[in-house]
């Protein structure tokens, strides 16, 4: 584990003290940076999810998948 990644992430991206950090389960480390990644690329792009162009064709049995 690259304790220094976790620690820099902590600090500068998320903006949480060495100590704060230092108290933080991986797993709410890394919770709270997917959510960092999602929202940075919101603000980037504009756009949260990418528009999926509508494929399916009107059948009689709708409830099938094509």
């Amino acid at each position: 584990i690259d304790f220094s990644w976790i620690l820099f992430v902590g600090t500068k991206m998320l903006g949480f003290t060495e100590n704060e950090v230092g108290h933080f389960t991986f797993k709410k480390w890394d919770l709270l940076y997917t959510y960092f990644k999602t929202y940075h690329n919101f603000c980037i792009s504009k756009q949260l999810f990418a528009e999926k162009e509508n494929t399916t064709h009107q059948t009689s049995d709708e409830w099938l998948p094509n």
